[in-house]
């Protein structure tokens, strides 16, 4: 689009970051942005991570697809992990949310290359298998 085209409509979660928004203004692209959703916790969630973790005990990984799942999850991994958290590999779908688990002092084992399943997949097989092989 040239500068001075029509404005556009920035539909957006509560919890967005400014990077999209700051590009188009520094390139004069008007932007009107609204936020159509809230981001929170889900009713069940400590119920159903304390019913996997019984049932399927500590797993090898964990990923995390958006920094408000750090946010509401790893506290909760790290109580039902207990000692055992140490052994669990941790891999991010992309950088944002790796810098949120980093600032949130868990190591990063891998982040996906693209967001996608296959490039997920492939980094968290690569991490393990280095763990087992």
């Amino acid at each position: 689009e040239k500068p001075n085209s029509s404005c556009l409509l920035f539909l957006c979660g509560a919890l967005k970051r400014e990077v999209l928004p700051t590009v188009l203004k520094e390139k004069g692209i008007p932007l009107e942005s609204l936020t159509v959703y809230q981001t929170t916790q889900h009713t069940n969630l400590q119920e159903s991570l304390s019913s996997y973790f019984s049932q399927q005990g500590i797993p090898a990984s964990v990923v995390f697809f958006s920094p408000s799942g750090v946010k509401f999850c790893l506290q909760h991994i790290l109580k039902l992990s207990g000692d055992f958290i140490k052994h669990v590999k941790f891999a991010a779908i992309g950088p944002t949310t790796a810098e949120a688990m980093e600032a949130a002092g868990i190591p990063v084992s891998c982040t996906a290359e693209s967001p996608t399943p296959q490039d997920l997949a492939a980094g968290i097989q690569k991490v393990l298998c280095l763990q087992n092989c």
